[in-house]
């Protein structure tokens, strides 16, 4: 049985700076390289090569804070664990995803056959 959260303003929409609060509804809706779990997951999201957010936050002088919304942002992974460590990035470098440029292309070669 799959049980659906549903998220209201009160957890997803705050703007008062209350990540506790916001945690909740921000991990209902993302995987643990923060890329959207709804939809239909591409190969780029199976095999990710980084986070693809579909938002972007406006420059700082523009309006702090603020999202836009129709311009998706990428954070690439740290290419190696030292480098993902120095960073204190909870997300899986390259190197420890993908051991080798053959595993990575066999990784989209699976996610792309399909179930």
């Amino acid at each position: 049985m799959r049980i659906a959260t549903v998220s209201g303003r009160y957890y997803a929409m705050d703007r008062d700076k209350r990540w506790d609060r916001v945690r909740k509804a921000y991990d209902a809706i993302v995987d643990a390289d923060g890329n959207d779990l709804g939809g239909i997951r591409n190969v780029f999201l199976q095999v990710p090569i980084g986070t693809y957010t579909g938002w972007n936050l406006f420059n700082r002088s523009f309006y702090e804070d603020g999202f836009c919304t129709l311009q998706g942002s990428f954070i690439p992974f740290a290419r190696t664990r030292q480098e993902r460590l120095d960073a204190s990035d909870p997300r899986l470098s390259i190197e420890e995803r993908y051991p080798s440029k053959e595993a990575y292309v066999a990784a989209i070669k699976t996610a792309a056959a399909g179930p």
